[in-house]
């Protein structure tokens, strides 16, 4: 590992136990269902240590900054993976499709809504509006997969993208899991749906309409601004 990366890696993990408070561990672990250990820092004093950290960042190659977001998912605490994601998010100018591969692996890595959430639309989403022919190879890619997690990041991919979503692409996303029992893609289907109807409503109130058997969760979700 480069010292700088691990120079950065011991600052941000002290900073972290010295923003760390006992009393919110507990609940903050509860919230994640226990499926994650935490330092007991919440999100103002996390934004402090990473004005810190972001100070350090200078002088790094993208591909040492990117290898420092995968070396913090390592980490054994989930403020560590936060911290990975928010330097990804302020760095992801640097980002093409020479690094979707290591973007799923992230994805797939201590997985769940926190960070797919931020990885799908702002990450990998930020690289398919520069991308179109990167954007539907991996978007169809992660749609097929057998992971729920990838599933998710092809529905919530465009998020960000506003008018100019693809909504050909969205409906045939939505449409591949119409039948889904899953809480986290019903509600990825209709978060994406909602989202779109803000630039879009008309034609997504007419998909939503056309299609009685979307989970109510969906329908609830997608009509929210209808």
């Amino acid at each position: 590992m480069d010292v700088k990366i691990r120079q950065i890696l011991d600052l941000t993990d002290r900073l972290l136990r010295d923003a760390s408070v006992d009393e919110h561990r507990e609940p903050m672990e509860g919230y994640m269902k226990n499926n994650f250990k935490f330092y007991g820092v919440k999100s103002p004093a996390r934004k402090l240590v990473l004005r810190e950290v972001k100070s350090h960042l200078k002088g790094l190659k993208s591909v040492d900054i990117f290898s420092l977001a995968e070396e913090l998912w390592k980490e054994p605490n989930r403020e560590s993976q936060y911290m990975g994601l928010d330097i990804l998010a302020f760095k992801k100018k640097l980002w093409d499709k020479t690094y979707l591969a290591r973007i799923e692996n992230l994805i797939t890595t201590k997985s769940w809504w926190d960070t797919v959430d931020g990885l799908a639309p702002n990450i990998a989403g930020s690289i398919f509006s520069k991308d179109e022919d990167s954007k539907l190879e991996w978007i169809e890619k992660w749609n097929n997969s057998d992971n729920l997690w990838l599933n998710r990041s092809a529905l919530i991919s465009q998020l960000r993208s506003k008018d100019a979503v693809d909504l050909d692409l969205l409906f045939a996303l939505v449409e591949t899991h119409i039948k889904s029992k899953e809480f986290f893609i019903n509600k990825a289907s209709g978060w994406a749906l909602r989202q779109a109807s803000k630039s879009h409503p008309a034609a997504i109130n007419d998909f939503i309409e056309s299609h009685p058997n979307l989970s109510n969760l969906t329908r609830r979700e997608g009509s929210k601004y209808l």
